[in-house]
């Protein structure tokens, strides 16, 4: 049964695996190249040999029965001598001129199948490590928020100092935010990542179906190349004519679906293909993110008008009235509407009590008509 490398060699190291045999067969051809080449050049240079050693011997004087039994060497040696330079002549002819020529082609044929395969395993690396890194990240954030709510329960619980649940819901609101959009993030890079399965393993199939066809057709060629090698090996004598028969026996006997077979028994890395159903991304359900739009209105309804710098009393999610104290104010420079439950609406001019500044990430957190939210730094100026 012939096995198909297309249904042998995927999952990790599946393409690395049959990416490392294209370079053994690159140096299969140098090697076999080099053989034809050292081979055809032996050849030559005994039968040059052999005349040179038989052109120093004319001076070798001989009679009667001695004479003949040199005169038999002689015509042997030329024998050796024409067979040596016609099987290095053919050697070149029907072994290393055809062998150059087809490894020229297949190398062309292999190159944009080797090259899109790189691309392909490149793209899907890219797309996985997005992914993995926007989740972890999305993990991260949805992780601290859910610690931050807990301790934000407790606090309230336990009659904390406003301020300090003040910071504390500014703290789980920008967690919350980040996490929030994290999770829309990492739930499109796992879309991107699940698509490009089905075309990973389209593309991954036809290319390995094709480097199998030309590994088949390299096999093929090879076994009728060391054929015609065999056959220049001239049976004039016994010893020579046995060589020969085994040589062939050898030869005919290359199969190149037992080769391939071999190759695929024993390099296999998995067989299950790709597939869209392999990413599944699974939202965070917590309850801190789920429910933290309660905590930017937990202290609102109640304002006092007090001066730049001063406190404010606003009554908190537990009905008791807390006193808050500003950093500062800003004015709005432009409009701007929220784009979720936890940034403020403001319009132009409007004045708004700062509560928390965080330059780095570009969210400041404070207070307009009693409430709390997340208002973008480059939307506002601040008051000195």
């Amino acid at each position: 049964m012939e096995l198909k490398i297309s249904d042998h060699f995927w999952g990790d190291g599946g393409f690395p695996c049959v990416e490392e045999r294209t370079n053994q067969i690159r140096d299969c051809y140098a090697n076999w190249i080099s053989f034809f080449k050292e081979r055809a050049a032996i050849e030559e240079a005994y039968a040059k040999q052999l005349y040179s050693l038989m052109k120093g011997m004319t001076g070798l004087v001989e009679f009667g029965t001695t004479r003949e039994a040199w005169l038999s060497i002689y015509n042997e040696t030329g024998t050796v001598i024409k067979n040596s330079r016609q099987f290095s002549e053919k050697i070149n002819a029907t072994c290393l001129l055809p062998l150059q020529q087809f490894k020229d082609a297949q190398s062309k044929q292999r190159k944009p199948f080797l090259a899109e395969a790189s691309k392909i395993t490149k793209e899907n690396e890219k797309l996985r490590s997005n992914y993995n890194r926007t989740n972890e990240k999305y993990i991260k954030y949805s992780t601290e928020a859910e610690k931050t709510g807990k301790y934000l329960e407790s606090a309230k619980l336990n009659g904390k100092n406003p301020n300090e649940l003040v910071k504390l819901t500014s703290k789980l609101q920008k967690l919350s935010k980040e996490a929030m959009l994290l999770e829309h993030e990492s739930h499109e890079e796992a879309q991107k990542l699940s698509t490009f399965q089905s075309v990973l393993a389209e593309r991954m199939t036809s290319i390995y179906d094709n480097v199998q066809q030309l590994e088949s057709e390299r096999i093929t060629f090879l076994k009728d190349l060391l054929i015609k090698f065999a056959e220049g090996i001239i049976p004039s004598k016994e010893f020579e004519s046995t060589l020969y028969q085994r040589f062939k026996e050898k030869f005919d006997s290359i199969d190149c679906t037992k080769d391939i077979n071999e190759f695929i028994s024993q390099k296999q890395t998995g067989r299950e293909k790709p597939s869209p159903s392999d990413i599944t991304f699974i939202p965070i359900r917590s309850s801190s993110i789920s429910t933290v739009g309660d905590s930017y209105n937990n202290y609102k309804d109640q304002e006092d008008n007090s001066d730049f710098g001063g406190t404010s009393t606003i009554s908190n999610s537990l009905g008791a009235v807390v006193e808050i104290n500003y950093v500062g104010e800003c004015r709005a420079c432009y409009d701007y509407v929220g784009c979720d439950q936890f940034e403020l609406d403001f319009s132009v001019g409007d004045i708004i009590q700062l509560i928390e500044k965080d330059d780095e990430v570009g969210w400041w957190t404070g207070e307009l008509r009693g409430r709390l939210g997340l208002i973008p730094s480059n939307y506002v100026e601040e008051i000195v």
